[in-house]
């Protein structure tokens, strides 16, 4: 059976928000990390605006978990900066959902 006009915004969209979401969970793991490294460091959040190449307002949204506007590449990049190492896999999904994970 077709689906409809409708049904197919719908899911649509519905794709869209879990995208958003598995989005928003890698930004969090990944700023949990900074944040961490951070704290390890003993940097203050203008020492880790310069460190990091970044305003110390986006230092301070990381520390405090507000990610919008801040990209999953961005955080990455902190996180070279911070000497860490960041590798990207790609396999199959055997379940044929997509998702993202983050290891840390």
């Amino acid at each position: 059976m077709a689906r409809s006009a409708i049904q197919n915004s719908e899911y649509i969209r519905s794709a869209e928000q879990a995208a958003l979401l598995r989005s928003m969970a890698a930004k969090m793991e990944l700023a949990k990390r900074i944040n961490g490294l951070l704290d390890n460091f003993s940097l203050s959040q203008l020492e880790a605006a310069r460190r990091l190449g970044m305003p110390q307002s986006k230092i301070s949204a990381i520390k405090n978990y507000k990610l919008h506007g801040i990209s999953l590449e961005r955080l990455m990049q902190a996180l070279i900066s911070l000497d860490q190492r960041i590798e990207i896999i790609v396999t199959p999904n055997a379940e044929h959902a997509s998702s993202i994970t983050v290891a840390a």
